[in-house]
This record gives structure tokens, sequence and C-alpha cells, in this order.
């Protein structure tokens, strides 16, 4: 007799590690996939399946068995096998809007910035700062949504729109009270103008309460020797205002009574009239001597106040009330010695 054995082949057992290295971020199956956990030999398992999911921010590459790559079982291997599921981690893309707002005015990367276009999984990317705003705005942060951010974290998944925000510059107003370059200096009158506008809003309205140098009154604003009257909204830098002025026109009123009397002079109108009503301040006014005085009086000279005057000076200020003073008028008086008509004569 010859008694044969007869045997059968082994089955081995087979676990499925789906988490990702030493972590505990495990991946899963996905729906349908039926996952063997035995194989036998001689058989073996001819194709791993690779329906995993990854764990967040990862997606499935490949399997080990050890510190084998491995796509099969083959018929001729024995033991219990522990497959392990290896992930790559994700990159995912990044766009960065520097508009300003809803408008059209962006920012631009300063030299030598190099935006990543991507960040991956697992690393994050902490955000650059060097970007130059639009006109008149300066570079103040980064939002993803509403939320202000500096950084991807190392967790973070998706594509990522990442929008800058601006702050508006602040520049400076210089209010220049000189009188052109003549060193006397105008002076507010209540509260001084704005020490600085902003970028987008201006200045509406330059001020006007602004009392002039002795003589003269405020007329208007310039800037770089153009008038203006405002700032506008997309105006940069810093500015400086000059105030012009004009010279102020001031009344002259003539008092021709003699003394206090009642008895008045008046003007010769044969020979100019009335002295004019006004004078202005930085012109000479030499004051007209045309006056005919009450009956027996001379007109003499003019005075205001206590002080005789010839005229209104290039420097006086002011309204001014002036007066005539007169003086008495001489007459001739002769004495005639002759007796009646006989043609001799008296003596001394």
């Amino acid at each position: 007799k010859t008694i044969k054995a007869v045997y059968t082949k082994n089955t081995y057992n087979i676990t499925w590690d789906l988490t990702d290295g030493t972590t505990s971020d495990e991946g899963t199956w996905n729906a349908g996939v039926v996952a063997s956990t035995s194989y036998t030999y001689g058989t073996g398992l001819t194709s791993l399946p690779t329906g995993v999911t990854g764990p967040n921010g990862r997606t499935f590459s490949h399997w080990t068995i050890g510190t084998e790559t491995v796509t099969s079982i083959s018929a001729t291997e024995t033991g219990d096998k522990t497959i392990k599921a290896v992930y790559t981690k994700n990159t995912y893309n990044i766009t960065w809007d520097l508009t300003d707002g809803t408008t059209s005015d962006a920012g631009t990367w300063n030299a030598g910035i190099v935006a990543s276009t991507s960040y991956t999984y697992g690393t994050g990317y902490t955000l650059p700062r060097g970007v130059t705003g639009p006109t008149g705005r300066t570079f103040s942060h980064w939002t993803i949504g509403t939320e202000t951010v500096t950084s991807i974290s190392a967790t973070e998944t998706g594509d990522k729109t990442i929008k800058a925000v601006y702050t508006k510059n602040t520049y400076d107003i210089t209010w220049d009270l000189e009188d052109g370059n003549t060193g006397n200096m105008g002076s507010w009158s209540g509260a001084a103008g704005a020490a600085t506008y902003t970028y987008g809003t201006g200045l509406a309205t330059f001020p006007t309460n602004v009392t002039g140098p002795t003589g003269r009154a405020f007329d208007h604003w310039e800037i770089g020797g153009t008038t203006a009257t405002s700032i506008s909204a997309t105006n940069t830098g810093a500015v400086t205002i000059k105030a012009v002025y004009k010279n102020i026109t001031y009344t002259i009123s003539y008092d021709l009574r003699d003394g206090n009397a009642d008895s008045m002079g008046f003007w010769d109108n044969n020979n100019g009239g009335a002295g004019q009503a006004s004078y202005e301040y930085g012109s000479e006014y030499p004051l007209p001597t045309n006056v005919i005085g009450p009956t027996g009086k001379l007109f003499d000279y003019w005075t205001i106040g206590e002080e005789v005057v010839t005229k209104i000076t290039a420097t006086d200020f002011g309204n001014k009330s002036v007066k005539a003073v007169y003086k008495n008028e001489e007459y001739t008086l002769t004495w005639d010695l002759e007796d009646g008509n006989s043609g001799k004569n008296g003596t001394w």
C-alpha cells in the first residue's frame, strides 16, 4: 500500500492599517469597497484595493508591508499580514486678491517678494506682508472671507483666496498765514484749520476765519500758486496752503465845521470838489486843500485827533475822521487923509 498525504492550503489573516504614519489620523474605505481579511497560500491576493479616502488633507498613495511597497500578496506568501496605507499630503491653490475692497484699485508686490501660489497640508504657510498699497493707501492685513489672517495653519485644507485690506493714508496740512514774504502774519480767528486730511475724503472746504495783518484782509487760499478752496478726495501727500490777502479800504469823513461852531466851510467845487470818501491801505493819499472857510476864515490845515496831518500814509489803517482847522482872514485897511476932494492931505 502506498499511503499519500493530503494537505490543505493555509489561510492567513490580513490586518488593514489605515492610519497615517504614527498618527491616529485614519483614512476610510470608500463606499462599496470590500477589503478581504484573509488570503490563502497558493492563491494570494491578486490586487490590493485602492478605494481609500485619506484623512483630512491627505490622499491615499499606496500600501506597504513593513518597508516594502506592495500592490498584491503573491501566491507563495505565508503568514499573517499587516498592510499599511501610505498617504501624500494635499497641495491647495492660493489666489491673492490685491484689490482694495470692491474697487479695481490694486496694490503691488514689493520687489523681491515671492508670494506662493499654493500651500501643503501639514506645513501651512506664513503670509508675506510686502505689499505696496494703491494710491493713497497702505497695506494693513490679509483676510480669508471675513477673518483676519497672518498665516495658513498646518491643518488647513482647501483652495484659499486671500484678500488684501488697506488703510487710507493721512497727510499733513501746513497753513501758511504769512502775507507774501513780508514776515507779516495773519492769525486764526477762532479754531485753526485742520492739521491733516485723509485720502478718499480730502478736505471739502477750507476755512476763511483768518484775520489779516495790519491793513490787510484775507482774500483766498493758494496751493502752489493756484487758487484752491478744497483738497480733493484723490489728492495725496503733505500740502502747504498759503493765505493771500488784499488791502483793506477804509472810510474818510471830513468835518468842515469851524471848531465846534455851527459855521461850516465847504468844498470849492470849481477846484476839485469834495475829497475822496475812502482810502486803501498801502497807498498814500494827500489830503485836499480846496476848502473855502466860513465867513472871515481861511482853511489852514487838517487834524486827525490832535495830530496835524497833510496826508494819509501808505502804512495808515482804520477809518479816519479828518477835521478842518481855519485861521482868521486878514483884510487891508486904507487911510484916506485927503481933505474932501481938494487934493490937500492931512498928515499923521
